[in-house]
Parts: C-alpha cells; structure tokens; sequence
C-alpha cells in the first residue's frame, strides 16, 4: 500500500515589497505587541483581584482549621497513652484519622 502525503497549502504571508512597507510592518508588530501587554496586564489585575477577594473569603476557614488542628494536638498528646495502645503511631476515629 502506498502512503500519500497530504501537505497543507502555505498561508498568505504578506511579505514587505520594500523599506518602507517593512517599515510599516514593524510599526503594526510593536502596535500590536503593546495592545498584547495591556491585554495582558488588565488580566494580571483581574487575576489578582480574584485572588484577594478569594484569600479574603477563605480566611476564615483557614483561621478555624489552625485553630481546631492545634486544639486536636493538644488533646492527642494529653491522651498519647490511650491513642497509641499496642505500639500504633495513629488512630481511626469515626471521621477521619490521627496520626
């Protein structure tokens, strides 16, 4: 069987026909280039923004998940004893797991 091979026809490239068009052609590149940058930066701000209001609202819970987890250390280590019977370094509790 013979493989034939499909090439892609090659995309209308304008091409500068002299100085001054090739002028021109770099002019349009660093127009768009800076329409890109503002682009770019007004998506940095929106991205960052977003972040904030996000740190914002899970502050909270991660002040409450500090609090709880420390208050846990506390009361695993008081009762070391009772949690690690039999040589085990954990302990399963009905949610979820010492260890």
């Amino acid at each position: 069987m013979t493989r034939t091979r499909i090439t892609r026809a090659a995309d209308a490239v304008p091409v500068p026909q002299n100085q001054d068009d090739a002028a021109a052609a770099v002019h349009q590149i660093g127009e768009a280039e800076r329409a890109r940058g503002l682009i770019q930066a007004a998506l940095d701000e929106t991205i960052a923004a977003a972040k904030a209001a996000a740190e914002a609202d899970a502050a909270p819970h991660r002040q409450k998940i500090e609090v709880l987890t420390r208050g846990l250390q506390i009361w695993a280590e008081a009762n070391r004893d009772l949690l690690c019977q039999g040589g085990r370094k954990s302990v399963a509790l009905a949610t979820g797991e010492i260890g």
